[in-house]
């Protein structure tokens, strides 16, 4: 008993000793794979070596996690429990193809070949609506969300789509409606040039522009808002404006001229009138505000 003993702890030894040195190569070619002039080659040899192809075209999704409890601080253990979760779902998908796994600080990072979804039959978003599935009954105790890059046809775009599933994850954080998943490709282009650190001032920014039309709108139970949005997307072809509304010319009109008045906005000026179509971009994004 005591040999087997021994035995079996030499072999669990051996077990962790490969899994750590597997997760700090996996670690060191990703760390690699972010610098801004890499070595395509060598990192094609390397990856092959580990039995990834990062030539072909990918996906990456960043899964970040916070605990409920804001004191909480989630372990290195619970990192890799997650990452061994992936990997157990991907493979249940039935096909033979890897996926890249490894983690940085609060966060995971999955290299998903878009020929694993081809061959399954499974999208990049019903993908992660799947794993995020399968981690939440798991682990309670955690929230997580999921960042999706546009796809990486060659090495040197892997930087780029860890900058854009990075960007993803930031922008759920300011959002009041909260969503566990987010692509970049979804984003609008207002949305993928912001950032948390500029969000609170173009806030500000968009409520003082619009505050008076709101507060009318509130008051009056108007659709002040509404019609200026729509004024704004229809680039300010009023016929198709009122269309749109349901309204007559003549009402749009009304509308617009109150706006106007309310605002202090000149909407012939393109000065007035990107600055109103911004403030309500970001209104909008934020869910601060519901046009539809």
């Amino acid at each position: 008993m005591e040999a087997a003993s021994k035995f079996c702890s030499i072999q669990l030894l051996h077990t962790i000793t490969r899994i750590e040195v597997e997760h700090r190569l996996k670690n060191e070619l990703f760390i690699e794979l972010l610098k801004k002039n890499c070595n395509a080659d060598e990192l094609t040899y390397r990856s092959k070596l580990m039995g990834y192809n990062l030539e072909l075209p990918h996906y990456l999704f960043i899964v970040h996690f916070v605990s409920h409890d804001p004191n909480a601080d989630p372990t290195k253990d619970l990192q890799v429990q997650i990452i061994d979760t992936i990997h157990t779902q991907i493979k249940s998908l039935g096909s033979h193809l890897q996926c890249l796994l490894t983690s940085k600080s609060d966060h995971i990072i999955a290299i998903i070949p878009l020929a694993l979804l081809e061959k399954t039959g499974i999208g990049v978003k019903p993908l992660a609506q799947l794993l995020l599935k399968t981690i939440e009954s798991k682990y309670k105790d955690i929230i997580i969300t999921f960042g999706i890059s546009s796809l990486c046809k060659k090495i040197e775009d892997y930087r780029r789509g860890y900058e854009e599933a990075q960007k993803a994850v930031q922008l759920l954080t300011v959002r009041k409606k909260h969503s566990s998943i987010v692509s970049f490709e979804d984003l609008s282009t207002f949305s993928k040039i912001i950032n948390p650190e500029n969000i609170d001032q173009l806030k500000k920014f968009a409520e003082l522009l619009l505050q008076g039309i709101r507060l009318y709108d509130e008051k009056n139970n108007n659709e002040l808002l509404k019609t200026l949005f729509y004024y704004l997307e229809n680039q300010g072809n009023i016929q198709n404006t009122s269309q749109d509304l349901h309204i007559s010319i003549g009402a749009t009109r009304y509308r617009l001229k109150r706006i106007q008045e309310i605002s202090h906005l000149d909407l012939t000026s393109s000065k007035d009138f990107y600055e109103a179509h911004l403030a309500l971009q970001i209104l909008i994004f934020l869910d601060d505000i519901d046009i539809y």
